[in-house]
């Protein structure tokens, strides 16, 4: 959370409401990155360079960011 630009006040997403947007939307971002991040990996397979290597970094990173904030989102929804 520290990392974020824009944070609740809080600091931690454990006491801040992920709204159904919100949720939805990191759901879609993180499947869209395995999606993309599987493409990368074939193509570093395949002989790829530093690009395909770059882009398996980034898409890991916002994969993980995205499926955190859905979990959340997630747990909220089956507490409440």
């Amino acid at each position: 959370m520290w990392a974020m630009l824009s944070r609740p006040q809080s600091g931690s997403l454990g006491v801040t409401w992920v709204t159904p947007a919100t949720f939805f939307l990191s759901a879609l971002a993180a499947a869209s990155a395995a999606i993309v991040l599987a493409v990368c990996a074939v193509a570093l397979a395949g002989g790829g360079g530093w690009a395909a290597l770059a882009g398996i970094v980034v898409c890991a990173a916002l994969a993980a960011g995205s499926s955190a904030v859905g979990l959340v989102g997630l747990a909220q929804r089956r507490r409440s």
